[in-house]
């Protein structure tokens, strides 16, 4: 299987790969988890973001930011 197709099986992230997703720092994301912007889920105790929950707030970003 290629590195593309096991990206596509993934179900969750780490909070690296979503601060890297949308350009951010780690620390925001943490806020954003804090803050409820964003949900996680612990996974034998370490956090992670369901890929819905990144779709979603990726579409939350898109529907209140204007240009």
């Amino acid at each position: 299987m290629e590195q593309t197709n096991l990206k596509q099986l993934k179900r969750y992230y780490r909070l690296d790969e979503v601060a890297a997703y949308f350009a951010i720092s780690k620390n925001t994301v943490y806020r954003l988890l804090d803050e409820g912007a964003l949900r996680g889920t612990k996974i034998r105790k370490c956090m992670r973001v369901s890929v819905e929950e990144v779709r979603r707030y990726e579409e939350e970003i898109e529907a209140t930011t204007s240009f």
